[in-house]
């Protein structure tokens, strides 16, 4: 009886595998760290048009404006101009970072097709040898058969 296949490189495979399955987490989480990250630059941005467009209505309405007020509203946007600028710098960096692990994904990816293809050759060269061999071994009985049938009729 012949034995089952046995891939000797097999424990490299898993090993690939689980690698994939790593970055392919990673790249989730950083997707998820990209998003987060851009909701926040949406939402100073955000606030920072809701207050210009606030001081935008004042001014149409030529409502009295306290120089207090003014001062405070202007601090406060300068603020949030910085606040967006730093924002956006950790979106690019987040960005950089899907990037980077997206094509070690890719990388891993490829690693572990490499093997997987080398383990679909193996199999099929297996397979012919067992079916060589599964030949051979029908046709010694053929031959066995066809013999002793030659054998019982001259006898």
């Amino acid at each position: 009886m012949a034995k089952s296949f046995n891939f000797s490189l097999q424990k490299v495979l898993d090993v690939r595998r689980h690698k994939e399955e790593q970055k392919s987490i990673e790249l989730h989480k950083a997707k998820q760290a990209l998003a987060q990250e851009e909701n926040k630059l949406k939402h100073l941005k955000t606030t920072k048009q809701t207050l210009l467009q606030k001081n935008e209505k004042n001014k149409k309405e030529k409502q009295q404006i306290n120089l207090q007020d003014l001062k405070i509203t202007t601090d406060y946007i300068v603020q949030l101009n910085d606040r967006i600028l730093n924002q956006s710098d950790r979106v690019q960096k987040s960005n950089e970072q899907v990037n980077t692990i997206h094509d070690l994904l890719m990388e891993a990816m490829k690693d572990k097709k490499i093997v997987e293809k080398l383990k679909e050759r193996k199999q099929e060269a297996y397979k012919k040898e067992i079916m060589k061999q599964q030949s051979k071994i029908e046709n010694e009985v053929a031959i066995r058969i066809a013999v002793r049938n030659k054998k019982e009729g001259k006898g």
